[in-house]
């Protein structure tokens, strides 16, 4: 890990002098670290505020994109450009085809015929530009051996639909503008404007109360401040079944271990179970019908009537005025923090109860493994048309088919109408590399693309994986399933709505180099394994040899650029994992996230390298952690005779 040693001196430096030297010290370390390609300067020194100290000369970041330079010949080639033809294409640097999936399916269809062998490398060149997906990309073992690579220019691969639409201005005197909107889209919680400039676009802002914006402002700002919950619990979901423990057998403290899982007995609370691995019950709204924590989920939420402060920051009250009392249609999203601020927690709102300024809570909650209480907790209200009140918002109205906005800047009094291109993000995961334990893929390589516009993914539901505190969500930008030897390499991951490279299961040598991550709605980079027997009744207790655990193993990622993460997933980090094996962390610079830059989530395995990373500005809208974070609740045993 990157430290700083200063030698001795016959009197102590001042303060400024100091800071300012250890500020301009981090800024030279973390050039020093990173590759020309991902330097990105201006972020570095805008996190350290060097403006502040003497002007500093900032690095311009080299172009991660590389030419079509691959000679002819050297691998089968099939090239694809948002200006060429599937119908009338042939795949070739004159007539590229225009889609990602038909790339995919010419170089099967070459394997199949032979003119490509099955383990023969191939290249799928992306000519410069925005290749839009209509559908996730799934690759499997049919797609082994295959590069993707950027070609020409900057390319951007993305999950939205491009809509131009026609905004009026609205001369009843309100501030929005209204364009009418295909009767199609729907569910609409993120949108871009596209200016020209960049392919990505500024993100907007969904109509929010208190005002703020996720990617600027950190907790309290931009929030207000809950009292109570005056409705109680909800209910456990119907069909649920009861609360039932899986494989515990006996009381230990912190010493559950893989695979028996102990039942964790907690010191502050005599002859009760603090962590027990379980079904049923409040379980059930996981995705893998487990939880290790004993938890209900919060009815309803009641804002506190009078301005407060929080950490010292002014928070004013809750603006509820012209709320209707009727469900909202789109649902609104509610954002609060964890009552001990060990992260947030996000549901729709099914109602509002204005003269009782309490908010009826409806799905969602379980974005993290922890119980939360309503006691103070800061919070903020997305979506909402009542909320529609600052520059760069917007809201859709899904049964009038009309988007409303709020331009981000003075527009003249006698222009009427404008033209803008928004980007809608469809999809929640771009790129889907799914393999099995008979015919995993291999060598699969993505170097030099750009990813962006993903779906938020907080509405869908997590995991608890393993006995630390975090939930996560098993999917991101690019997820990877049973895969050996994949490649991700001077890419970015830009403005995704949740995680950006996911690692599942039997994830063998993965690597993430160079690569830079920015402006990300959850983590960087997750790697979850999976155990036999931990969705049944228990009675595999013991690991057989034919049926040893799916887990993430040898991973590196090295030399990558972590800033803007858990815009939205307050329970986020550069690297998150659980159930894996002999991960290297080395020689990446993170910085500006709200938790952990790393959390290691159990024991299983060990192995891991962490080194000669440089770190800072983590733990910003949390509490309770450090910019490294392992939980030790659960050793490692391993099966009889080992192997893993």
């Amino acid at each position: 890990m990157f430290m700083v040693i200063f030698p001795f001196a016959k009197a102590a430096p001042s303060l400024p002098a100091f800071d300012c030297a250890l500020r301009q010290l981090v800024y030279n370390q973390s050039l020093k670290v990173l590759p020309p390609s991902v330097r990105n300067a201006a972020a570095i020194s805008a996190a350290l505020r060097l403006s502040e100290c003497l002007p500093t000369t900032a690095v311009p970041s080299e172009s991660i994109l590389v030419g079509c330079n691959v000679p002819d010949g050297a691998n089968f080639q099939i090239h694809v450009s948002p200006a060429g033809s599937d119908a009338l294409g042939t795949g070739t640097a004159a007539s590229p085809y225009a889609s990602l999936h038909r790339a995919r399916d010419a170089l099967r269809e070459a394997r199949r015929s032979a003119q490509l062998g099955m383990a023969q490398p191939a290249d799928v060149l992306l000519h410069a530009g925005t290749h839009r997906l209509s559908s996730q990309l799934l690759l499997t073992a049919l797609d082994s051996y295959t590069r993707f690579v950027a070609c020409g220019g900057p390319v951007l691969v993305s999950g939205a639909d491009s809509f131009q639409l026609t905004f009026t201005r609205d001369h009843a005197g309100g501030r929005a503008w209204r364009a009418p909107t295909p009767a199609s889209l729907s569910n609409v919680e993120q949108a871009f404007l596209i200016d020209g400039a960049s392919g990505v676009g500024q993100r907007l802002v969904w109509a929010r109360e208190p005002n703020g914006n996720a990617e600027v402002d950190l907790q309290p700002v931009g929030y207000a401040l809950a009292q109570d919950n005056p409705l109680g619990e909800q209910p456990p979901p119907s069909g649920a079944g009861p609360w039932s423990r899986l494989w515990s057998t006996a009381a230990l403290r912190n010493s559950s271990s893989f695979p028996g899982f102990g039942y964790d007995e907690d010191p502050r609370s005599p002859g009760v179970g603090y962590v027990a691995l379980h079904s049923g019950s409040y379980a059930s709204l996981y995705a893998t019908g487990r939880d290790f924590w004993n938890q209900t989920f919060p009815a309803g939420l009641r804002w506190n009537g009078t301005a407060g402060t929080s950490h010292g920051i002014p928070v004013r009250v809750f603006n509820a005025s012209g709320w209707p009392a009727a469900p909202m249609h789109p649902r609104p999203w509610l954002h609060a923090m964890h009552h001990s601020e060990w992260g947030s927690h996000t549901w729709e709102v099914d109602g509002v109860d204005v003269a009782n300024r309490t908010f009826r809570l409806g799905v969602g909650g379980w974005q993290e493994a922890r119980y939360i209480a309503i006691s103070r907790n800061a919070f903020y209200i997305e979506g909402a048309l009542a909320a529609l009140d600052a520059r760069g918002e917007w809201f859709h109205d899904e049964e009038a088919h009309e988007m409303y906005l709020i331009p981000n800047r003075t527009i003249p009094t006698h222009v009427d109408r404008l033209e803008m291109r928004l980007a809608i993000p469809r999809l929640a995961t771009l790129i889907n590399v799914s393999g099995s334990a008979a015919a995993p893929v291999e060598g699969l390589r993505f170097e030099g693309l750009s990813f962006a516009h993903t779906r938020r993914t907080l509405l869908e539901p997590y995991t608890v994986p393993s006995a630390g505190d975090w939930s996560v969500r098993a999917s991101g930008a690019l997820t990877a399933s049973m895969a050996i030897d994949l490649r991700v390499e001077r890419c970015v991951f830009n403005r995704t709505g949740g995680s950006a490279v996911v690692l599942l299961n039997g994830a063998q040598r993965a690597s993430v180099f160079s690569s830079e991550f920015e402006l990300l709605g959850d983590s960087a980079v997750v790697l979850i394994g999976s155990l036999p027997g931990l969705g049944n009744n228990g009675s595999d207790g013991v690991w057989a040899r034919s049926h040893l655990p799916a887990y993430p193993s040898d991973t590196t990622i090295a030399r990558n650029h972590f800033h803007g993460l858990g815009l939205w997933m307050k329970q986020s980090a550069a690297l998150f994992q659980a159930l894996s094996c002999r991960t290297n962390f080395s020689y990446n610079v993170g910085y500006n996230g709200p938790r952990a830059a790393v959390n290691i989530n159990d024991g299983f395995c060990g192995g891991h390298h962490i080194e000669s990373n440089v770190l800072f500005n983590w733990v910003r809208e949390t509490q309770d952690h450090g910019p490294i974070n392992t939980w030790d609740r659960q050793g490692d045993v391993q099966p009889p005779g080992g192997g893993f």
